[in-house]
């Protein structure tokens, strides 16, 4: 087929030209499931359902926590808006506006939504039921233009997921079942049974509910194969955490032996033989009794008889406490810290301890931070390309199979976007300002100056409609020989200056 120089526009394709090729998907996933549960993990703790039971215990473990809260809590710190393409801000302006309110007229806050979000990061997937309602004052919106807004985005827990469906054999994922667990109110003596009678529509008496995959948001970490369950990277840490809590165990139990001591009770050997009396094997395990209810502190003292052999006067029962001095082979205590830094590493969270045991350094401190703050870019960006692959259509949409507007049926939507993940020191701020405003590298102009002061958390701002003459004047006349040096040269720059005619400012390693 001949191409034309002149690229034919999008849409005019002519369709009689257009070549007869297989465009049908012929491939699959390979993800392993079986009857809508995904088998891919060996581990049976870590294999859905029960894994989620296994992260819920290690969350609340202290290292796991204070890693994952540090990252959840920078997450949910950032503020959103919204943004459309270059180019398209006039065209797209009352969409932006709409899509902004619709933010901020949900049944619950921009940023709970967020925080609920983040589950996904550690739990592997979140799935948000997507809940549309009309802008209608009597519905509870701000707003009476009966558009569709967003009523609430709820996470459904993930230990409530208990099965997936498929659709175009198993390529493509087409909603989610859920068992359905209503929350019971007060219970009602009269009737003798809960106000809300729960319904049953399964066989094992649970409430299963499809939810189609067009009504849900859903967060995943790591999908591979396509996998709707995500990777939680709890799996990397389970076995250091799991070993980790067992010499934990072991070590509490060393520091309670040696505390109390090791319990010794001497008696005959005729009481503890196979073939003794039935009295003596009664006094036998009355005496094993009595040690274990003095180990574990049901019981502080012993009454013993006075028996002493015959031959040589030796006492034939008993008790002592051998004391322990803790020494061992091997330092349970290093051991631990090892597989808390092996813990933290994994996570990303290492910098927590850095300086704890005497080492590490700023220079380390800032690229280990860095590092942080790209993951939780990447992270962020996971969220806003689903809020913008999905939710935004969405809207738009039923927007316009609401009211036929073609404003509605664009195909170049406003977007979700996200802000800094870290603020700028304002020290670092000030220095960057003075420099590029030396080499007059940024435009004086209303904008960027009331930009400026907001960063510098002044109340004033420049009024509306000043000239630049006018903005000068207030700059000092934009001449504060800030940026002298910087543009004749110092001792070592390029500029003809030899440094004492500049502004000795800019040499100030200060501004460095």
């Amino acid at each position: 087929m001949a191409v034309d120089e002149a690229l034919t526009p999008l849409g005019k394709v002519d369709s009689s030209n257009v070549p007869n090729i297989n465009v049908r998907e012929i491939g699959y996933n390979g993800l392993h499931v079986a009857a809508g549960s995904v088998v891919e993990e060996n581990d049976l703790n870590l294999r859905w359902p029960q894994c989620i039971h296994t992260y819920k215990k290690m969350l609340h473990d202290s290292v796991i926590s204070s890693a994952t809260t540090v990252f959840t809590t920078l997450i949910a710190s950032v503020p959103w808006y919204v943004s459309t393409p270059k180019g398209y801000y006039e065209k797209l302006k009352p969409q932006v506006r709409y899509l902004e309110t619709v933010m901020h007229d949900m049944d619950h806050s921009w940023l709970s939504f967020i925080n609920q979000a983040t589950s996904y990061i550690y739990m592997g997937f979140a799935p948000h039921e997507i809940v549309l309602d009309y802008r209608l004052k009597k519905n509870g919106s701000r707003y009476n233009d009966g558009l569709y807004r967003i009523k609430k985005l709820p996470l459904r827990s993930q230990d409530t997921i208990i099965a997936w469906e498929w659709k175009n054999k198993g390529r493509d994922l087409s909603g989610l079942w859920q068992a359905v667990n209503k929350p019971q109110g007060k219970w009602n003596y009269i009737r003798k049974r809960p106000v809300e009678d729960v319904s049953t529509t399964s066989d094992n008496g649970v409430t299963e509910q499809f939810i189609p995959k067009e009504k849900v948001l859903l967060f995943r970490n790591n999908p591979i194969n396509n996998n709707p369950e995500g990777v939680s990277p709890l799996k990397s840490i389970y076995r250091s955490w799991k070993y980790r809590t067992a010499y934990e165990e072991a070590e509490a139990q060393g520091v309670v032996s040696d505390v109390h001591g090791l319990k010794v009770l001497y008696i005959p050997p005729e009481y503890m033989t196979p073939d003794a009396t039935p009295e003596n094997k009664e006094v036998y395990a009355t005496y094993q009794k009595i040690m274990r209810n003095i180990h574990i502190g049901q019981e502080s003292g012993l009454i013993l008889p006075m028996y002493r052999d015959d031959i040589k006067g030796d006492k034939l029962f008993e008790f002592e406490i051998v004391n322990s001095t803790g020494q061992k082979a091997y330092d349970i205590g290093s051991i631990i810290n090892r597989l808390n830094k092996e813990i933290y590493t994994a996570l990303y969270a290492d910098f927590l301890i850095l300086g704890q045991e005497g080492g590490g350094s700023f220079a380390l401190s800032e690229s280990k931070q860095s590092l942080v703050q790209i993951i939780i870019r990447s992270k962020l960006e996971e969220i806003r390309d689903v809020l913008n692959h999905h939710l935004v259509p969405l809207l738009f949409k039923r927007n316009y199979e609401l009211t036929k507007d073609e404003m509605w049926n664009t195909e170049i939507f406003p977007t979700f976007e996200f802000g800094e993940a870290e603020e700028v020191a304002l020290t670092e701020f000030s220095k960057a300002w003075q420099q590029v405003s030396a080499t007059k590298g940024i435009p004086k102009v209303p904008e960027v100056i009331n930009e400026v002061l907001e960063r510098f958390k002044f109340t004033y701002r420049l009024p509306e409609g000043i000239t630049q003459d006018e903005l000068f004047t207030l700059l000092d006349g934009g001449d504060n020989r800030v940026g002298d040096g910087m543009s004749e040269g110092l001792g070592g720059g390029t500029g003809k200056a030899n440094g004492s005619s500049g502004d000795n400012t800019a040499g100030n390693s200060a501004n460095k």
